[in-house]
């Protein structure tokens, strides 16, 4: 997966589940995208949808899962998940 299409992916997700997480937690995954910082902007996506205990479409989680493995991160980040379909 080369670079832009994966920023292009990440914001994709992040628009998909933007209304589940708090204006404040959405403007920095933005920001950390912004700067170049996917993986942590990834990191953190996941950790505030599991901490909002946010049902996930299965759709969304294949596509975390996808960017996480192409990122090289950590299938917890992403198994963690609640799938609510």
């Amino acid at each position: 997966m080369e670079w832009d299409d994966l920023i292009g992916r990440l914001r994709a997700v992040l628009l998909d589940v933007e209304p589940q997480l708090l204006p404040t937690e959405v403007q920095m995954i933005w920001e950390l995208v912004d700067v170049g910082e996917p993986a942590v902007a990834f990191e953190m996506l996941c950790t505030q949808l599991y901490e909002h205990d946010a049902g996930v479409n299965s759709d969304v989680v294949k596509r975390l899962a996808d960017l996480g493995e192409a990122m090289n991160l950590r299938p917890r980040q992403w198994e963690i998940l609640r799938v609510a379909d």
